[in-house]
């Protein structure tokens, strides 16, 4: 399968473009330890939304970015399936906990 390279196409066939780009361009361990670095940033910038230190907007810039890292790991690791399977016993902990 061809990967497209431009905004023309649909976005998550863009993303997913920019992705393999990514990893390909600073490899696979470089991008886990940007994930590790965003994740941090997002829960201090949590913290700082919680003390009224900073804004909801920056929240979402930093969730973003996790976002975006998140999802070239599961291209990396391949891990689709066993991310879909985590995340539905998750949601499936969350239906019951809401039910009670």
């Amino acid at each position: 399968m061809k990967i497209p390279t431009d905004e023309k196409v649909p976005l998550v066939l863009w993303e997913t473009n920019l992705f393999y780009k990514a990893i390909e361009k600073w490899g696979e361990e470089a991008q886990l330890r940007q994930l590790q670095e965003e994740a941090a940033e997002l829960i201090v910038v949590i913290n700082h939304l919680l003390r009224g230190r900073d804004t909801w907007e920056h929240v979402c810039e930093e969730m973003s970015d996790v976002k975006i890292l998140v999802d070239q790991m599961s291209i990396i690791d391949n891990n689709n399936e066993l991310m879909n399977k985590y995340r539905t016993i998750k949601l499936n902990r969350l239906k019951e906990r809401l039910e009670k």
